[in-house]
């Protein structure tokens, strides 16, 4: 809905039969509405910042890898560092032959990883439920670190 109102006032601002004082009425709306189009990204994951699940990698298996979709043969989003922590699950799960998937959040990169990748990290969870500025990388705070 934000973009349409974005766009239908883009619209207005730029229609011949307004003065340029009407033009300049109009910025700061627009302006309020292009911050809230940055903004969705973040207020999505810390809307439902008490179900999410925090991972880390599991030792001793190979270099875990973000795939775009739930199979290994799609684009590759991020290979993951070995001692990779905060990956953060976010809704959706699918089994895509016998391999489970996790949908799921690291640095801003979004895609699915197998499940079996990883592990849940129960620490981390509960300081992220405490504490919603934990799931976010810039505004994680040294409290927020597990070890």
């Amino acid at each position: 809905m934000i973009p349409f109102l974005t766009c239908r006032w883009l619209d207005i601002v730029f229609m011949e039969e307004l003065t340029v004082k009407e033009r300049a009425s109009l910025i700061p709306l627009i302006l309020m509405s292009v911050s809230c189009l940055l903004l969705t990204p973040t207020m999505s994951l810390a809307k439902d910042k008490k179900n999410h699940k925090v991972y880390r990698v599991a030792e001793g298996k190979p270099r875990p890898i973000i795939y775009k979709d739930p199979t290994t043969h799609s684009a590759i989003v991020k290979k993951l560092p070995a001692n990779t922590r905060w990956i953060i699950k976010l809704p959706g799960e699918k089994k895509y032959t016998r391999v489970t998937w996790l949908h799921v959040s690291w640095n801003n990169k979004v895609g699915w990883i197998m499940k079996t990748q990883l592990i849940y990290d129960e620490k981390a969870t509960t300081m992220a439920r405490k504490n919603p500025r934990c799931l976010y990388r810039k505004t994680r705070v040294k409290s927020c670190n597990t070890g």
